[in-house]
């Protein structure tokens, strides 16, 4: 069965609920006279429906701020929550859960990106955060944390390796620099000993003609 507010939304219904209630308490107060009962119980009713229509108002609003921050949440704009949410609104849980759940979300992204940037700077000093991260968000960073150190780790690693091959390189070209002076003074030792080696086969000779001259000087002598 259709039901009779089908093709009324709740304003409406509100609307015309205030409505009826002041034509019946018109049409009473017309036919029967100030009736104290009747008016009291018809004023208690005007009051409850025009509370009810505050808080359908009031809940509107509400609504209307939810799909505003769903709608910056897709564009990627997570700093905005919803503030000052009255408790006894029927969509106050669903502004709280989804300030707590945009929370969650704008944390995980913030710190990702910051531990990323460290990563890349080589900060390795920084730890990931957990405090208040639930569930995959929460697993998340910890993985993340393991990866980081993963990277973080073969990092000293490489590190280590490139300061002991300039080490080696170090030595390696000192021990190459210390052959190159003792090959020059090799070198220099054997052109001494070359100019040695001529100078004396010079005296030789010169020590051998001068006893052949003395030896014909004295033959000369003899004669």
């Amino acid at each position: 069965m259709t039901s009779l507010f089908a093709h009324f939304d709740i304003k409406q219904l509100l609307i015309t609920i205030i409505l009826s209630t002041l034509v019946l308490m018109g049409y009473t107060v017309w036919h029967m006279g100030l009736d104290p009962v009747l008016l009291t119980a018809g004023l208690l009713e005007l009051g409850a429906v025009a509370l009810a229509y505050k808080n359908f108002q009031e809940n509107t609003q509400l609504e209307q701020r939810i799909v505003t921050l769903c709608k910056q949440m897709a564009r990627g704009e997570l700093e905005q929550r919803i503030t000052q949410i009255p408790p006894s609104l029927t969509s106050s849980q669903t502004a709280l859960a989804l300030n707590d759940a945009l929370d969650q979300v704008e944390v995980y992204m913030r710190e990702t990106a910051t531990l990323v940037e460290y990563q890349n700077q080589q900060k390795f000093y920084r730890p990931v955060l957990l405090t208040g991260m639930h569930g995959r968000f929460r697993t998340g960073l910890e993985q993340l944390k393991k990866s980081l150190d993963e990277l973080e780790r073969g990092y000293w690693q490489n590190t280590q390796t490139r300061m002991h091959n300039a080490i080696s390189e170090a030595k390696t070209s000192g021990l190459l620099y210390n052959l190159q002076d003792i090959q020059k003074d090799l070198m220099a030792i054997t052109s001494e000993m070359r100019d040695i080696e001529q100078r004396s086969g010079e005296a030789a000779r010169n020590a051998k003609e001068s006893k052949n001259a003395v030896q014909r000087v004295m033959e000369n002598g003899d004669q």
